[in-house]
């Protein structure tokens, strides 16, 4: 993927002028399409790499079309595997002119899903992935179910960080059923771990989610780690963690742990991020109940996850939270849930308010926890003690 990626870098992203392409040429294109975006829901670093091949022989051969689809999924590769924002802008735009000069429905549809995935974390992203999911609902092929399904996915995702939880919780069981019914297993997984988990459970959903689950488990082979396997890990251990059980949590983060290390996903800016902060999450959890020695070893790890240059700031307020806890820092500890009430997304930062104001007590602490658990209240949570104890672990003084 390097390689490509540096090839292309030399080459520039311009368009011949002349039209080149022959038979041989469009089956060639179609086949390195479909390879690179059927892979890259797997493993991103094999599947940009097809799809970089893809580009450049779209590009040599002056295919607007093609090139416009190419474009579009170097968004969605570069928003995985972490790219320079001027970068992906740069290519988001090509794409754009060329889904206006065409009228590819595709083109349009992936350039929305790669900005809403590269924007995860910001207030455009829903609007974003809803135009995708609406034009591939509009794009009758095969391969639009399977991207309109990743961009549903996501779209979930984005609604779960908003604390949308209920509405997620009710309409998980219909798009698992039709996953299941295409016969889809890659998007299994996804639907069944991840941050799904968190709604199903913050409603009191145990049975279904624990039963989604281990379907899934059972379905996806565990001998790699691939992107399925990254969203049974963080389902896996949200359950844990969820039900308060801090040695199965950390028995789940080291076994998926050796099987990331040993991966090409090491090197996906998206995966690995997330892999290293619930790592830390988990570690500065479990160091509480060890011996100092070990305690001091653990913490020390968790500390080395939280200063990962490539993590937003407001995504380490968890795990810097637990690791000033740990220390006895109560001032540290009281800023940095501050910090997350302000910055996180909606559902981690009433969190943070209910963290903080069980720290802080008085009135000014009661009013924080009164006003969380309205929010969590209003939007089906059953147990929010439970819900902030597994999104803040280890933040107790």
């Amino acid at each position: 993927m390097l390689f490509q990626r540096l090839r292309l870098r030399v080459r520039g992203a311009a368009l011949r002028a002349e039209r080149s392409s022959t038979p041989a040429v469009q089956r060639k294109l179609a086949a390195l399409r479909g390879a690179g975006s059927a892979l890259i829901r797997l493993d991103p670093v094999r599947g940009t790499d097809l799809l970089l091949r893809h580009l450049q022989l779209a590009l040599d051969s002056g295919d607007c079309v093609e090139a416009g689809r190419g474009l579009s999924w170097q968004v969605v590769g570069e928003a995985f595997v972490g790219s320079n924002p001027a970068r992906l802008r740069a290519l988001a735009r090509q794409a754009e002119a060329l889904a206006a000069q065409t009228g590819d429905v595709e083109t349009g549809a992936m350039l929305h899903f790669g900005r809403g995935l590269a924007g995860i974390y910001e207030p455009g992203a829903l609007e974003e992935l809803a135009q995708s999911i609406k034009l591939f609902r509009e794009h009758a092929s095969d391969a639009a179910y399977y991207n309109r399904a990743q961009a549903e996915m996501l779209s979930a995702l984005v609604r779960v960080f908003r604390g949308e939880l209920l509405q997620v919780a009710r309409e998980l069981p219909a798009h698992i059923d039709e996953a299941w019914a295409r016969g889809d297993l890659c998007i299994v997984p996804m639907w069944a771990g991840a941050y799904s988990q968190i709604a199903r459970l913050a409603v009191s959903d145990h049975v279904g989610a624990a039963r989604g689950l281990a379907r899934a488990r059972a379905a996806w082979p565990d001998h790699a780690f691939t992107i399925q396997d990254f969203s049974l890990f963080q389902g896996e251990m949200f359950k844990a963690r969820y039900e308060g059980d801090t040695q199965r949590a950390w028995d789940v983060c080291e076994r998926y742990w050796i099987r990331f290390r040993a991966s090409p996903l090491t090197r996906v800016a998206y995966v690995a991020d997330w892999v290293c902060l619930h790592r830390g999450e988990v570690v500065a959890l479990h160091a509480a109940a060890q011996p100092a020695r070990a305690r001091a070893d653990l913490l020390a790890i968790a500390e080395r996850m939280a200063a990962r240059k490539s993590l937003a700031p407001k995504l380490t307020v968890p795990l810097r939270a637990a690791l000033a806890a740990a220390g006895g820092q109560l001032d540290a500890t009281l800023d940095i849930l501050r910090e997350g009430a302000r910055s996180m997304p909606t559902l981690w930062a009433h969190a943070a308010r209910h963290r903080l104001g069980c720290i802080m007590g008085g009135d000014e602490g009661g009013r924080l926890v009164r006003e969380a658990e309205t929010f969590f209240g209003a939007r089906g949570v059953a147990q929010p003690g439970q819900l902030v104890a597994a999104l803040f672990p280890g933040c107790e003084l």
